[in-house]
């Protein structure tokens, strides 16, 4: 989430000083920007007291300090408030991280030992589970890169509406390509990774499965 966090705040302060073609706004420069690391290290610290209690650490409770940042955070970049990066990452970051506490969280129900089951049941109810995991990882993976390309034209597209210099428009979209190039690789190092291990644990369930004994002549 700090991540996240940083990834909503530092590149505007950074950029709008150097943007001068701006419909709205003449270059920005934000005199309470310093308060961005000192909220930086409330992320983390909060985020991390969070993620290892036993009540919070595998609910989606873990997403509450950088939601909580990201609203106090908005006065810093006045007059634009809220502004364009940070409501858009903030929004996005929520989304994944989210899912991602969601599903690393998420128990999974072993019925390996159930030896009161029958087998063919057993191997049934990890079937659904191996299912409904994939499901969830193609679904989600194919959404993502369905939405990828519209996404970076419509920022582009957006940029050209309020911004009437070409080397600004060319740093903006720069800086755009950036963005959502990172925003990916939070997306596959995040929720996908953890339903592909989600995945990979429950088709490994299937080599621990064994045949309810039935009487001595079964352990012969």
């Amino acid at each position: 989430m700090l991540a996240g966090y940083l990834l909503a705040t530092v590149p505007q302060v950074i950029i709008d000083p150097l943007i001068h073609s701006h419909i709205k706004y003449p270059p920005r420069h934000y005199p309470f920007a310093f308060l961005i690391g000192p909220i930086a290290i409330a992320v983390f610290v909060t985020t991390v007291v969070i993620a290892s209690l036993p009540v919070t650490r595998r609910t989606p409770a873990a997403a509450l300090p950088f939601i909580v940042s990201s609203i106090l955070s908005a006065p810093i970049f006045r007059p634009e408030v809220p502004h364009g990066n940070l409501l858009f990452v903030s929004v996005v970051w929520t989304l994944l991280g989210g899912i991602t506490i969601w599903v690393h969280g998420s128990a999974l129900e072993n019925p390996v030992h159930r030896e009161d089951m029958a087998l063919q049941a057993r191997l049934e109810y990890i079937k659904e589970q191996t299912s409904f995991w994939k499901g969830l990882f193609y679904g989600l993976a194919a959404a993502y890169l369905g939405a990828l390309i519209t996404l970076v034209q419509s920022l582009h597209t957006d940029s050209a509406n309020f911004l009437s210099s070409p080397e600004d428009l060319l740093l903006m979209r720069r800086y755009t390509n950036i963005e959502i190039a990172t925003l990916s690789v939070f997306m596959f190092v995040g929720p996908l990774y953890e339903i592909a291990r989600k995945v990979l644990t429950t088709t490994e369930l299937f080599l621990d499965v064994r045949t309810p004994r039935e009487g001595p002549a079964a352990s012969s």
